[in-house]
């Protein structure tokens, strides 16, 4: 079986048969992994029902180097860089914007504010926030199944480390997905975004994936800041404003002895002063990656679809 790939099909029918409508894609769909109906006829406008078919799926090998982009600048000599003119992978701008939307812990019980974790340690689950900083250290331990951080604004590792443990597990191994909106940023003064033991000597960076929109701002540093993990936030046009963390052009900017274990993949980017450390992981070459948030369920995939148009003509004889 082959999809439709890389894209979504989105339909709004309004209609006085909406509820029709509404069965209708749940029996063409309830065979298929997913869920078609994105709103139904009682929840958004007046006898309309909102479906979206089709699914984003990541190639393998999207990450093939420690930092991909469009353009790069700055002391990028001997560093794992690739820099890709009309680079254009798939955003997930649609797919960030309707995760804060249906992840928001005041419309989902399912959903638990991470500022109502207790002491450093979350689990699996799914989480959401808003223009988070954190000044202390906090850890998913993910022992009993994967987690999904969704995070609304910013987030800010600020002199503290962001990590996940206990991620090896015997029949499948578990991740930590994270949904950003506006930004990330690994500030100096030894902030960690690292996946256990954190150390250079053993990276499983795959563990860690960060997801962000296409106008989201990326930064690690000024100063002995370290990030180990994924990052996907590519653009479909050029980054043009500074970036905000730290004043030079790029979507991501790193600055004064940041190290990067993993891969990046962005719009743009600029290296200023003392080349990160570290860099690409090459098991990352052959790596799948998969979109999989705990808690939300993405539209199936689309095989093929089929639209008739008919057009009838009636004559009074």
């Amino acid at each position: 079986m082959t999809y439709v790939e890389q894209s979504t099909i989105k339909m709004n029918i309004t209609s006085e048969y909406c509820v029709g409508w509404e069965n209708y894609f749940k029996r063409q769909t309830e065979k298929s992994q997913g869920q078609a109906i994105r709103e139904s006829c009682s929840e958004g406008d007046d006898d309309t029902v909102r479906v979206e078919l089709g699914r984003m799926d990541l190639p393998k090998g999207t990450f093939e180097d420690g930092i991909v982009a469009n353009d790069v600048s700055g002391d990028d000599d001997d560093m794992d860089i690739t820099e890709k003119e009309d680079y254009s992978p798939p955003v997930v701008d649609d797919i960030v914007d309707q995760m804060i939307t249906d992840m928001d812990p005041d419309k989902n019980e399912n959903v638990t504010s991470i500022e109502n974790v207790s002491g450093s340690t979350a689990t699996s689950g799914t989480y959401f926030t808003e223009n988070k900083t954190l000044t202390n250290d906090l850890t998913f331990n993910l022992s009993d199944g994967n987690a999904t951080l969704v995070v609304k604004g910013d987030l800010d590792i600020d002199g503290s480390t962001f990590s996940v443990k206990n991620w090896e597990q015997p029949d499948q191994n578990h991740t930590l997905q994270i949904y950003v909106e506006e930004g990330l940023h690994i500030d100096g003064g030894g902030s960690k975004m690292c996946v256990d033991p954190c150390t250079s000597g053993n990276i499983d960076p795959e563990y860690l994936q960060v997801y962000g929109k296409s106008d989201a701002h990326l930064a690690i540093g000024t100063g002995d800041s370290s990030f180990e993990g994924l990052i996907y936030a590519p653009s479909e046009e050029p980054f043009s404003p500074e970036n905000r963390y730290i004043n030079k052009n790029g979507q991501l900017v790193t600055q004064s002895n940041a190290d990067i274990y993993g891969s990046i993949i962005t719009s743009s980017a600029h290296i200023q002063s003392n080349a990160p450390k570290g860099m690409y992981d090459p098991s990352l070459k052959n790596f799948n990656p998969q979109m999989n948030p705990q808690g939300y369920v993405f539209p199936p995939h689309l095989s093929y679809l089929h639209i008739t148009e008919h057009t009838i003509e009636v004559k009074n004889n």
